[in-house]
């Protein structure tokens, strides 16, 4: 029986039992610390499910509150340990990262703490991020929570890395040595390789009712066709965790089909366009005249109404869109105008 009541599940028991070494409750006392000599590889995961093993590079509190009917002496259990590993971690070169999920869609820093701020994850997210640990917490633990936050949004190391270390839960030991590698490098690996769900544009799926009604709602962006009319991004203020929208363009633009060009097989796009007078109108344009700030500018010609500064804006959010969206566009046929 521990702390409140809590019992010991019969696995756990069996564990216990295996390695026949000193048993001690955790401070929490919900919990066991096994102490027992033996070694595994130093790359190896430390972390899986609610089981962590160490052997070096450790700091913990031993609490000597002793659990009955273990030994009160530290003993040899390396069959013990090569058990436990065998059935609960996997070898760190033997988790397959390719069948894993990956999140669509790539973000600036600035995008994705904006993510962290403003989805169901927020409260959470928030409170690691800018309160930090409280008094008893568990540095480690928390520091976890934090990287699989921004893991569900980002599976860069780097990025994650980089949020991590703009947190109140940084510290110096995060580049303290591990082996061959750091505590927060082996942090973040762990959250990598054992990643469940990631953030999918799925989520912000547009249907073609909602692109005749110039209706999109794609971070940064946001298109309007009610009193306010256009394209606008949302853009946060330095220095805050708060936003404006700001327009760039006055007339709202969708994409609302991709074909290919039966002349050539060149992909096009059908951009529909609602001109200042309230006038549909559709144009073809192809992946280049997107993306090119010379051949975006012809769109005002199209009746897409925006200033020449507010062009990159415009490529930036037909890049977005064609990333978010192409696969859920219906498709359309296009051909070339000939003699």
């Amino acid at each position: 029986m521990l702390k409140d009541g809590v019992t010991i599940k019969p696995e756990i028991k069996a564990i216990i039992d295996s390695f026949a070494s000193y048993t001690e409750l955790s401070p929490s006392g919900k919990g066991v610390r096994i102490f027992c000599y033996g070694y595994f590889p130093l790359k190896e995961l430390v972390h899986q499910g609610s089981f962590e093993i160490y052997q070096c590079d450790k700091l913990l509190t031993v609490t000597g509150n002793h659990l009955i009917n273990t030994p009160l002496t530290v003993e040899p259990a390396q069959d013990a340990i090569n058990a436990l590993r065998e059935k609960y971690f996997k070898p760190a070169e033997n988790v397959d990262t390719g069948s894993l999920p990956v999140t669509p869609v790539e973000f600036t820093d600035e995008e994705l703490l904006y993510q962290l701020n403003n989805y169901k994850l927020t409260p959470q997210f928030r409170k690691l991020f800018s309160e930090g640990a409280g008094e008893g917490d568990d540095y480690s633990v928390l520091e976890k929570n934090l990287c699989k936050l921004v893991c569900f949004f980002t599976q860069k190391f780097e990025q994650i890395d980089r949020i991590y270390r703009m947190s109140a839960l940084s510290r110096d030991k995060w580049d303290q040595r591990r082996g061959n590698s750091t505590y927060g490098k082996n942090t973040i690996l762990f959250v990598l390789r054992t990643r469940k769900a990631v953030y999918n544009t799925e989520s912000s799926t547009v249907t073609n009712d909602d692109l005749n009604d110039f209706n999109v709602n794609m971070y940064p962006f946001v298109v309007k066709n009610g009193t306010e009319k256009g394209i606008y991004k949302e853009v946060i203020l330095k220095g805050t965790d708060e936003s404006i929208l700001v327009q760039v363009a006055s007339t709202p633009c969708v994409i609302v089909a991709i074909g290919e060009n039966i002349d050539n097989g060149e992909i096009l796009y059908k951009l529909k366009i609602k001109d200042i007078r309230g006038n549909n109108k559709y144009v073809w344009k192809s992946t280049g005249d997107l993306l090119k700030r010379s051949e975006v500018l012809k769109l005002q010609d199209e009746g897409l109404h925006f200033k020449e500064s507010k062009a990159n804006d415009l490529i930036d959010y037909f890049d977005r869109f064609i990333t978010t969206y192409s696969g859920k566009l219906k498709t359309d046929f296009a051909a070339s105008v000939g003699g």
